[in-house]
């Protein structure tokens, strides 16, 4: 039987209703693959619905990556952004951000120390697991083990409640067609490479947000308060 190739992966602009769709259409599935991981739980089956519940973090990982696309300037900008999107390791970093707001690390200087340090450490623990959860391997030491003997109920029960918080919290506020226009009004011309520019035009993105109605008062100020420095 012949098979035909595979289509070539989109790497164009989006426009804004492209980038809503998509972002909905990713967070929907997210959504799906985490009740599945639930159903999984319910029955036992520990690696799988750890599997699953990975994948949720995964997808919800493409909102993030879908505003980034919006500002992108140029062809080499949006391969470079395209890329990250079917990155598997770089969307799984948002499983992490409820932990460290946990722990208190919370300021907008304190999480880009965090994550330049950590950053490949936690997307590969994560990565490591999801392989765990699907395949079968041998160890360093030369015994084979099943997904059914590597993941643990504690370690599946883990997942499935850090990916609650993931996808809890997806898509957020900005995530409307109105809020992607802003974002990209406030974000798309700034100099990229100045980081008071980025904090200016974020600030005014959010105050105009607040100001239409799209950002609840009380959780923006919340936000505001944890990632930025202003009053």
């Amino acid at each position: 039987m012949k098979i035909g190739n595979p289509q070539t992966p989109y790497r164009q602009a989006l426009s804004i209703e492209q980038a809503y769709e998509g972002i909905i259409s990713a967070i929907e599935n997210a959504k799906d693959l985490l009740a599945e991981a639930n159903l999984l739980l319910e029955n036992q089956h520990w690696a799988r619905a750890c599997a699953l519940a990975i994948l949720a973090i995964e997808e919800t990982g493409k909102e993030g990556v879908i505003f980034r696309i919006l500002l992108a300037d140029d062809e080499k900008e949006l391969k470079s952004e395209w890329k990250l999107y079917r990155d598997h390791r770089f969307k799984n970093l948002s499983w992490i951000i409820p932990r460290l707001l946990d722990l208190g690390i919370i300021k907008r200087e304190e999480l880009r120390h965090f994550f330049a340090s950590n950053r490949r450490e936690h997307t590969f623990y994560l990565d490591r697991l999801k392989q765990k959860s699907f395949y079968s391997d041998i160890t360093s030491d030369g015994v084979w083990r099943s997904p059914k003997y590597c993941i643990t109920e504690d370690q599946a029960r883990a997942i499935i409640s850090a990916a609650k918080d993931v996808v809890g919290s997806a898509p957020g506020p900005l995530s409307t067609r109105e809020g992607l226009e802003l974002w990209v009004k406030h974000l798309k011309t700034i100099n990229k490479d100045n980081q008071s520019d980025w904090d200016e035009a974020f600030w005014n993105c959010f105050m105009e947000a607040k100001s239409r109605g799209l950002w609840d008062e009380e959780e923006l100020e919340l936000f505001l308060g944890k990632y930025f420095r202003k009053s």
